[in-house]
């Protein structure tokens, strides 16, 4: 999931880019890297025992389950569906199958049919925080921001020391435009959990749409500390540092503009095409800006119209 900084979104700064940050997700986790590879190695064994053995006991639920369980892991939902689906039918009372069954619906973005297993969960398991959670999280993605955070409140009450769960409400606060609350719960998160990567990252995100951008850099440094294969929390450091430097040449601020603009390009931002993309030219700028566009920059920005200054 992405999120995104339009023009003039943050305490109406007119010079803010039209930068996308990369929103970390607890809901659909992705596998990948070297060892995610080999990992999937394992899990394709698996799957080959598990039909071994349904072949033999084709209604052996545990192993049905766990077959869906190993094809959602790599991403199959569709079979994992189908065999929830089968496992259902075996054991219907388990609220444990149609949270499942939920999380692989959410998965596919099928939402109405995934909160409709998740309240099936409920009426078998009223205290299933697994439920809660994943009503918030695809009541999130409907965009009804006011009935997630009511699931989560309820998964909190449940279980208050999960930091996944503050992690979700923070999620649906930032994509409702609540920084205030979301940084509250990013920052719970981080307390019940301080080795959260994506807890930073998402709180890096609320500052700087509060146009907090210190505390929004730290937030992502943090985040690629903890988790340096984290591509989401480096892209969106580059963009933080774009952002500033943008602020920091309308202000005149050249050496501290340049320092930031070479920090977001070392962290994967192409600083050309955004500056392109937001004023067109050194010339533009200029007009719009008020303030010219000093050599140094517009040599960094691959442009060749910026005028002499210090």
């Amino acid at each position: 999931m992405a999120t995104e900084i339009k023009r003039g979104g943050v305490h109406d700064q007119p010079q803010l880019p039209n930068c996308r940050f990369a929103a970390s997700i607890r809901l659909n986790p992705k596998y990948a890297g070297p060892e995610e590879k080999e990992r999937r190695k394992w899990y394709r064994i698996a799957i080959e025992q598990y039909k071994e053995v349904l072949k033999m006991q084709p209604h052996f639920t545990p192993a049905r389950f766990n077959l869906g369980v190993v094809y959602f892991k790599i991403g199959e939902y569709g079979k994992a569906i189908e065999c929830y689906n089968k496992a259902i039918e075996l054991r219907p009372d388990m609220a444990k199958m149609y949270v499942n069954r939920g999380n692989a619906y959410a998965c596919i973005e099928q939402y109405d049919n995934a909160i409709s297993d998740f309240n099936m969960a409920l009426r078998r398991d009223p205290k299933s925080v697994e439920a809660y959670n994943g009503l918030g999280h695809s009541r999130k993605e409907q965009g009804d921001y006011d009935r997630a955070v009511d699931e989560f409140i309820k998964a909190i009450h449940i279980k208050p020391q999960d930091p996944d769960l503050f992690f979700g409400r923070g999620s649906v606060f930032l994509d409702a435009g609540k920084y205030d609350d979301a940084v509250r719960d990013f920052n719970k998160a981080i307390e019940l959990n301080p080795k959260d990567a994506g807890a930073f990252n998402n709180l890096g995100i609320a500052y700087v749409r509060m146009n907090q951008m210190e505390e929004g850099i730290r937030s992502f440094e943090k985040a690629i500390e903890l988790n340096p294969k984290d591509a989401g929390a480096r892209k969106n450091l580059g963009a933080a540092y774009f952002i500033r430097g943008c602020q920091r040449m309308r202000r005149g601020r050249w050496s501290r503009a340049k320092m930031d603009l070479e920090a977001a390009k070392e962290n994967g931002m192409d600083i050309a095409a955004e500056f392109a993309d937001l004023f067109g030219s050194a010339a533009e700028f200029e007009a719009r800006v008020g303030v010219p566009l000093l050599p140094k920059i517009a040599e960094l920005l691959n442009l060749t119209d910026g005028k002499d200054g210090d």
